[in-house]
């Protein structure tokens, strides 16, 4: 007979087993019900990108690029107005190039209800005062200067040509940022010369170009911002250069994505000094200044911040992922279970790693001055872009825990916390309004909001609204991105007439929102 213990041991594995199999059956229904809705959720995720009637060059509204419309982008890009550094820049050329666009518009100059200032010599500031004064008003925002050229025998047409060669126009702001100022004030002067001087829009529009956004914009766009704070101005929306129109940056979606910048990453400039043992360069000791440095960069290398999945990258590829290929939208429609993934998938690229990130970059490293001399004293500094879910005090901190070595000094040199964002739902019209006219001119586009990566003029105009949308819409390929800020920057004559005609279609759908009211804005969506 079985004793008393082995047939206890009998009827706790028997129990075992049949919990075994109620725990493997209750577990193969919740992942069942789970691929359901996962398969389900990438079937109806809706397709927010109604189609909309293309504008037509045959329209009343339509603006060709003339002889005269291409020549005047092409007069400023030759005017060399490089910012160098904070307060630093080519006055002369700026003064000319002032001087220029004052004249170069008459239709401008002569309206009726335009005023024209100069912001500390430089900058401009046009206000178009609205039939409505009591309607919050537009501002189009650009800048007037541009980056230095660098390693000019690599440049195929000159930095400062204007260059036209195979329907582009090569030279220093064909990209950034005067086809905004230009586009904007082409569109502007279309208006007046097709409806008259006096013609006024129904709410008041700011034009406003600042001189020295390529090094922090205080000279310009901060006492543009002043100026317009002083007096009282009611802001509905602001539109600045920014995310742009790119083509095959995400492999998988083969129509042109148009991200609109609705956030803007902070940065935080770093400087990292570490202090070691000096000495003679045939007797090195360990633990050198040189040697600590690089091990504290190593370390930051290796160890990154971490990426986001939050409610603003999800929206980003949700609403695109009505677009992609069936395996593509099983990850995207459900960020909500495979953000890990998602993660994954982002970090595959430069372009994309730095949309859900916060990203370092070493700039600068000086340190050791004679060949056989060990220095007591390197220093790196590092060029850090926060993401919207991160804070400088939080990147601050993981630098000093990741590095963890009393040896190296990490002091904050300068900073901006990432920006607030603004209001991209459905019922915004800034945005919807935005969104309309960016599919008129680019019926093909996928529109979406993201984070604009690089930083703006935008931070000064903080205390008007809190719309504040970051959008240019030059055309790129993914081999173009290097093309900002770097060599041969350029912009198709056919994309420059696209883009005066997209800053005539967001004036225009806020002076006339007829297509808002009869519900328009919900079947656009």
């Amino acid at each position: 007979a079985a004793s008393p213990h082995s047939s206890l041991h009998h009827r706790q594995a028997t129990a075992m087993r049949i919990s075994a199999r109620r725990v493997c059956r209750w577990a193969s229904v919740v992942i069942g019900a789970l691929a359901v809705v996962v398969v389900l959720r990438a079937f109806l995720v809706p397709q927010l990108q109604m189609p909309l009637e293309q504008c037509q060059r045959n329209e009343a509204d339509f603006i060709p690029l003339s002889h005269e419309r291409l020549q005047r982008l092409r007069d400023c890009v030759r005017f060399a107005t490089v910012s160098w550094s904070a307060h630093t820049y080519n006055e002369s050329e700026l003064a000319r190039q002032r001087d220029y666009l004052l004249a170069a518009f008459p239709a401008i100059a002569n309206a009726t209800h335009i005023k024209t200032e100069i912001i500390n010599k430089y900058s401009m500031l046009y206000t178009w005062q609205g039939q409505d004064k009591d309607a919050p008003a537009i501002l189009l925002a650009s800048h007037l200067d541009v980056v230095p050229a660098q390693d000019l025998p690599s440049w195929t047409h000159g930095p400062f040509s204007a260059d036209v060669n195979d329907g582009f126009i090569y030279g220093r702001g064909t990209m950034d940022d005067k086809v905004g100022v230009l586009g904007i004030l082409e569109a502007v002067n279309h208006i007046l010369v097709t409806r008259g001087r006096d013609f006024q829009p129904h709410r008041t529009v700011y034009m406003a170009f600042g001189h020295d956004e390529e090094v922090g914009g205080e000279d310009g766009a901060r006492l543009i911002a002043e100026t317009l704070i002083q007096r009282g101005a009611n802001i509905d929306f602001l539109l600045d250069e920014g995310l742009t129109i790119t083509k095959g940056v995400l492999d998988f979606i083969p129509s042109p994505i148009a991200l609109v910048g609705v956030a803007e990453k902070g940065n935080v400039a770093v400087k990292l000094t570490a202090r070691g043992k000096p000495g003679h360069g045939s007797m090195p000791p360990k633990g050198t200044s040189i040697a600590l440095l690089a091990a504290a960069i190593t370390r930051l290398e290796e160890n990154p911040m971490p990426a986001h999945a939050g409610e603003l990258e999800k929206e980003t590829m949700g609403q695109l992922a009505a677009f992609m290929p069936f395996v593509y939208r099983l990850l995207f429609a459900n960020l909500w279970l495979f953000s890990p993934l998602y993660k994954i998938a982002m970090k595959q690229q430069v372009s994309t790693t730095s949309i859900i990130q916060t990203t370092m970059a070493v700039t600068m490293i000086s340190g050791g001055v004679k060949h056989n001399v060990i220095p007591h004293e390197a220093s790196a500094s590092l060029d850090i872009r926060i993401h919207p879910s991160d804070t400088i005090e939080s990147v601050v901190k993981h630098i000093r825990d990741t590095i963890n070595d009393p040896r190296v000094e990490v002091e904050v040199l300068s900073g901006l916390q990432p920006s607030p964002s603004a209001n991209w739902s459905v019922s915004s019209l800034p945005y919807t309004a935005l969104r309309r006219s960016i599919r008129q001119v680019w019926p093909d586009a996928l529109v979406s909001p993201g984070v604009m990566i690089g930083n703006t003029d935008t931070h000064h105009y903080w205390n008007l609204t809190h719309n504040i949308f970051r959008f240019l819409p030059t055309v790129n390929a993914k081999e173009d991105l290097a093309r900002f800020h770097g060599i041969d920057e350029r912009v198709s004559v056919d994309n420059y007439e696209n883009i005066i005609n997209f800053f005539f279609h967001v004036i225009w759908n806020r002076h006339d929102e007829a297509w808002a009211r009869v519900g328009h804005m919900e079947e656009d969506l």
